[in-house]
């Protein structure tokens, strides 16, 4: 089904720019939807919509194996001996962590790593 003359990916990828658009414009939805001539309750449904698959698509991320790589025992950047190190890569990201870090920590960089 088209419509506006675009397939769905096509509309899909269309309200993508727009959503990208407004919040690059620094504007208030409304003040956004009246410059571009967007009926506001096109913009929410479309806001909510795509909320709600990157949080589907996040509790899928979610069940995903990570890679890890375990290393042997090396020092630390204070020049004391550790147990181990544990490498994490997600994303083309390389976290390292040593014996002793804390779980908190780990949590909130990892969780701040699968936002980027």
């Amino acid at each position: 089904m088209k419509k506006h003359g675009l397939d769905r990916e096509e509309y899909r990828n269309l309200w993508m720019a727009r959503l990208v658009d407004l919040e690059e414009s620094g504007l208030t939805h409304r003040a956004w939807c009246e410059k571009n001539g967007i009926p506001y309750s096109t913009l929410k449904y479309w806001t909510l919509k795509v909320n709600k698959e990157k949080k589907r698509r996040g509790a899928a991320d979610s069940e995903k194996w990570l890679a890890l790589e375990v290393g042997a025992p090396q020092e630390t950047y204070s020049g004391t001996s550790a147990s181990g190190k544990v490498s994490v890569t997600y994303g083309g990201f390389r976290v390292d962590v040593c014996d002793g870090a804390d779980p908190d920590q780990i949590f909130n960089i990892l969780r701040m790593i699968k936002g980027l």
